[in-house]
């Protein structure tokens, strides 16, 4: 911060600051020029109150808007502070929480002062914010300002590793220490989580879309006025927050009992069962950047093509094809009231021709099947979810091959090797959703209509996905096959 011209302006400056300290929405409206909405200022009034301040909250209420105030207000008020700020990746830090600190201090009173980098803005070796990744620890470690003021920001805290947050934690020891917690809660475990939970002294905010703008502008409460919306009735308030029209059109995308609407729509922990097949936090952790980098990096560039093929079977349901090389899904388009010669047709102008072809082949989908072999199309292979698991290495047992197929599919998810597109939301949903349970006869993951029974709708997306990663079954029947020749020698 540039040194005061003279007395009076010295004095004018440490009345602001004082006032900063007292309210820090003073300090958002008159040093930076902008407003916050009254979650927003009520998070700001949090954090200069409480040691740890939790933020639970649904998509597009400016949670990264929010953050950058709060880091330049805390920075900017007390003299020789530390603003430390992480996220899941360092791509989430530089691109998106420091982009806007660095316009936010570009456009304020401040503009002049201190030395304005990518990740950092400094006024003296004592007096800084700095951006570092959660991916390396070491980072977070050794800040102890000798003021003793030093706020901690962790954007899209649900994502950050435990490891981060014991870094967060040892920083932390002076009486001026202060923390802010932020994101989407999709994580049914960790600091994050607990904060929310267990943690006593944590102040714990939850923002849902009823708590926004554009929903208490227009009235709008509860999910019954979401399904009863009059869009032309509305009022867009703030254009750049989270709209009704987008919540009511996840009620029919997703559902309103899916862990993707409660987190992303009601900004609520899920309700996840603990017989919930792929938790959320694996499903949107496949379906980022990084993750498409390493699947990149892990496979060949000419890896095979795989297909999954679900076939409708009546009413709303919808016939989806799932394209994959490797880990990498690649795309999936849904089609409603085609006929079997047509899904044939479509599967057989898949260019270039698949190594794999997994069908549903329960109901409609064995005409299909029956089609394309017919056709001599090669890799066709059928799947009857109902038919008796294969042998495989695990030492689990399942009670039919749908349970045996989903549990590997989930266990790629659990692992990481798995990529798919961000804009896949619905597949998300239907993902997330999906349960199973432990009997007698093994593990068995519920059958189609009984989750169709819960969302409301037919899984679609999601069975495509499992069958075009069901090439287990084609590589045990080519083993089977093989032991079946030996044998006979």
């Amino acid at each position: 911060m540039k040194r005061p011209a003279n007395l009076d302006e010295a004095r004018a400056i440490a009345a602001v600051m004082e006032a900063s300290r007292r309210d820090p929405n003073f300090y958002v409206e008159n040093v930076i020029g902008d407003s916050l909405w009254d979650k927003q200022q009520e998070v700001l009034r949090a954090i200069a109150k409480n040691r740890i301040v939790t933020v639970a909250s649904c998509h597009g209420i400016g949670k990264t808007h929010l953050a950058a105030r709060a880091a330049h207000q805390f920075l900017n008020t007390y003299k020789n502070s530390y603003v430390v700020t992480t996220a899941p990746t360092f791509r989430q830090v530089e691109e998106l929480l420091w982009r806007q600190i660095r316009a936010v201090h570009k456009k304020s009173a401040m503009a002049r002062s201190g030395r304005l980098l990518k990740t950092m803005l400094e006024y003296s070796d004592e007096w800084f914010a700095i951006g570092v990744s959660s991916d390396d620890t070491d980072k977070i470690q050794g800040f102890h300002p000798a003021s003793g003021n030093i706020l901690v920001i962790v954007d899209e805290a649900a994502g950050v590793s435990e490891e981060t947050f014991v870094a967060v934690e040892a920083i932390m020891t002076s009486l001026g220490a202060h923390a802010l917690f932020i994101g989407n809660p999709t994580k049914l475990s960790g600091t994050f989580y607990n904060s929310h939970h267990i943690d006593p002294k944590s102040c714990k905010i939850r923002i849902s879309c009823f708590d926004t703008p554009n929903f208490t502008n227009n009235g709008i409460e509860t999910i019954e006025d979401l399904k009863n919306l009059d869009e032309e009735a509305l009022e867009i308030v703030a254009p750049y927050l989270i709209t009704p029209q987008w919540a009511a059109d996840k009620i029919t995308r997703w559902g309103v009992d899916t862990p993707m609407f409660q987190s992303r729509v009601l900004g609520q922990f899920p309700t996840a069962e603990v017989n919930t097949l792929i938790p959320l936090e694996f499903i949107e952790a496949a379906m980022t950047p990084e993750r498409l980098a390493e699947m990149q990096a892990a496979q060949s560039k000419d890896e095979p093509l795989s297909v999954g093929v679900d076939v409708a079977r009546f009413g709303d349901d919808k016939t989806v094809i799932t394209r994959r090389r490797g880990s990498i899904v690649t795309n999936q388009h849904a089609y409603s009231k085609e006929d079997t010669e047509q899904t044939a047709g479509r599967v057989k102008m898949i260019y270039p021709a698949p190594e794999f072809i997994g069908i549903d082949e329960d109901g409609l989908g064995g005409g299909v099947v029956d089609k394309l072999t017919h056709d001599k199309i090669d890799g066709v292979v059928g799947i009857l979810n109902n038919s008796s698991a294969r042998k495989d290495d695990t030492g689990l047992t399942f009670v039919n091959l749908r349970s045996q197929l989903w549990w590997n599919l989930a266990e790629r998810f659990k692992s990481g090797k798995i990529y798919i597109p961000p804009e896949f939301t619905e597949l998300a949903a239907e993902l997330s959703a999906i349960r199973y349970d432990i009997t007698r006869q093994g593990i068995a993951v519920e059958t189609k209509e009984q989750l169709k029974k819960r969302l409301h709708r037919s899984p679609d997306r999601a069975d495509s996905l499992m069958y075009a990663f069901a090439n287990f079954v084609q590589q045990a029947e080519v083993q089977r096959i093989a032991v079946a020749r030996r044998r006979q020698k």
